[in-house]
């Protein structure tokens, strides 16, 4: 029985922690790299291939992209939109929230109900509460050094499917 508590309580602190670094530590850092990133690519790639296609074709009437971008920017701004971004990950977090308390009241019911023995849970919580610590700790230094660096997306590659995406639009408008 104490590898059955031991198991559920190593789960639900390992799933607490794992839960907390993610909502209040990489989905943060994550949304900020990623527009920074965006922006920087993005602004770039939009200004030389505004300029290179104004060369090639000095009769475009620029209108007709600015009403479209106009158009986007209000479709993207709109607070239905924010507000069902915003409720999703409210939803998510709430999910996530309920999955351990489930998981802490699983383990409890196991504890008082099934356990007939003096088990040191108090040992076992100060364990893998330490456990969690030094690995969240490894995880944090991970995170900072190695996955926010690497490159998921190239920055070539976003600035060509921005560029050739504009092209297309540009040339069957």
């Amino acid at each position: 029985m104490d590898i059955i508590i031991n198991t559920l309580l190593h789960s639900m602190i390992l799933f607490f922690f794992l839960t907390l670094f993610y909502f209040f530590f990489i989905a943060p850092v994550i949304s900020h790299h990623l527009d920074v990133e965006l922006q920087k690519y993005i602004s770039k790639s939009v200004n030389s291939q505004i300029y290179s296609y104004n060369q090639t074709h000095p009769n475009t009437d620029w209108r007709v992209l600015q009403n479209i971008s106009e158009k986007l920017r209000n479709f993207y701004s709109t607070p239905d939109i924010q507000k069902n971004s915003e409720n999703y990950n409210i939803q998510m977090y709430t999910y996530a929230f309920i999955f351990i308390y489930f998981l802490s009241i699983i383990t409890l019911y196991f504890y008082f109900v099934y356990t007939k023995k003096n088990i040191n849970i108090l040992f076992i919580i100060y364990e893998n509460i330490l456990l969690f610590l030094l690995i969240g700790i490894m995880e944090y230094l991970f995170f900072l050094n190695i996955a926010y660096k690497y490159y998921i997306v190239y920055p070539d590659d976003v600035s060509r499917m921005i560029i050739n995406r504009i092209n297309y639009n540009l040339i069957n408008i």
